[in-house]
């Protein structure tokens, strides 16, 4: 597993930033914002989280006075440290924090980047700022890494036929096949991409369509059976989720199974692993197993955030 700080793999690196009366330094103007008589009133929750690989979510809850206004919020980005002041990094937003929230996009992916906010408001004819709010951190880890495969096989509809883990059949000619796949739970975070890579025996001597769907019932290898894989129910689709396969083809086939990551790790979906099924030819595929011995089996590639 490669596992690192977003200093030496390229993505974009965040630390959370939570309110918090740390970190504080002489700002002209400002009072402690935990102070009840403070004339600025603090945002809280100010945090800021990947939501790709090149942009950062920046969100807080804001406070009103009791006229119905807000202050405003500056937030100042820097790749050197938490930055002490409103001129110590990059102006990334200023304007009324009745917002909530800020999209920051178009960060360098090989660079690590904090956030610092402010809240101001102009009183007698003079800017006075509360803050810093970059207290409490949690930093995120960009994982780069291939999941553990659990298990993998086929299911026939041939009467008698049980679960096989040897080869991977998707399709039909005499009989029908279906391949299931089940790779190890991934961590809660922020998902990147993932990809199933599977080798490819044996494919039709025409054109032919890989599916792979994501299994929403529960099963087990020593009792599924082709009725249960058949079922309309065992097994929903999701984007991106076939590929075309040329005449008589040998070799890798990478399939992209981002969608279906994203429900086990940020939906909380449960993860029952891929149904592989031919959809176009009536013929049948046949890609090497983890019992295989030569050719590789299936790999799942991923690439994620997650809390250190």
């Amino acid at each position: 597993m490669k596992k690192t700080l977003f200093t030496v793999i390229p993505v974009a690196v965040i630390l959370l930033i939570t309110g918090c009366d740390a970190f504080l330094t002489p700002t002209r103007g400002r009072e402690n914002p935990l102070d009840p008589d403070n004339p600025v009133l603090p945002v809280h929750d100010f945090s800021a989280q990947p939501e790709t690989d090149s942009s950062v979510r920046l969100t807080w809850t804001p406070e009103a006075y009791d006229d119905g206004n807000f202050p405003n919020v500056v937030v100042v980005m820097s790749a050197n440290g938490i930055p002490v002041n409103q001129t110590d990094g990059t102006v990334v937003y200023d304007a009324t924090a009745s917002e909530g929230e800020y999209l920051v996009q178009d960060l360098d992916e090989s660079t690590l980047y904090y956030f610092s906010s402010w809240t101001y408001k102009d009183i007698d004819g003079e800017l006075q700022y509360t803050g810093p709010f970059s207290g409490e951190t949690q930093t995120y880890l960009y994982v780069s890494d291939e999941v553990a495969l659990t298990v993998d096989g086929w299911v026939s509809s041939l009467p008698g036929q049980s679960f096989t883990d040897v080869d991977l059949w998707a399709g039909w000619s005499t009989d029908n096949y279906y391949s299931l796949i089940k790779f190890e739970d991934l961590p809660e975070g922020v998902l990147l991409s993932a990809e199933l890579v599977l080798y490819c025996e044996s494919s039709p001597a025409v054109a032919s369509r890989l599916e792979v769907e994501r299994i929403v019932d529960p099963w087990e290898s020593t009792s599924v059976t082709y009725a249960d894989a058949d079922n309309g129910s065992f097994s929903v689709s999701f984007l991106n989720n076939t590929v075309d396969v040329v005449t008589s083809y040998v070799g890798p086939v990478t399939l992209d199974v981002s969608d279906a990551y994203r429900e086990f790790m940020e939906k909380g979906e449960p993860n029952y692993g891929f149904r592989l099924n031919e959809i176009i030819t009536a013929d049948a595929q046949r890609y090497s197993s983890s019992e295989d011995g030569i050719n590789p089996g299936p790999r799942l590639a991923v690439e994620y955030y997650t809390l250190e």
